[in-house]
């Protein structure tokens, strides 16, 4: 299955992390930290292109805040299997 960076990947529609393309030992240690290794669900919350950040919910983890310049050092595609309630797959509308 073709994957995009999560920069350019739309909100609200879930995803699945593909590949981490930053092997950088700190940026490591923050993803994983938070969740984003390959294979986590993951959806978009929200997006502020004039902020230059995103933020993203994995599971049942708080949602947590990227630079979209991090963001496009993570490689997703879309999670076609069925929507589970209380997930990451299931998003909850932004406040």
């Amino acid at each position: 299955m073709p994957s995009r960076r999560l920069r350019i990947a739309r909100a609200i529609r879930p995803l699945r992390i593909a590949r981490i393309l930053d092997q950088d030992a700190a940026f490591l240690q923050f993803i994983e930290k938070h969740g984003l290794t390959p294979g986590q669900a993951l959806v978009i919350t929200t997006r502020n292109t004039t902020a230059g950040a995103m933020t993203v919910r994995v599971e049942d983890r708080a949602g947590v805040s990227l630079g979209l310049s991090d963001a496009a050092k993570i490689r997703v595609h879309l999670d076609e299997r069925p929507l589970t309630p209380g997930s990451a797959r299931s998003p909850t509308p932004a406040a």
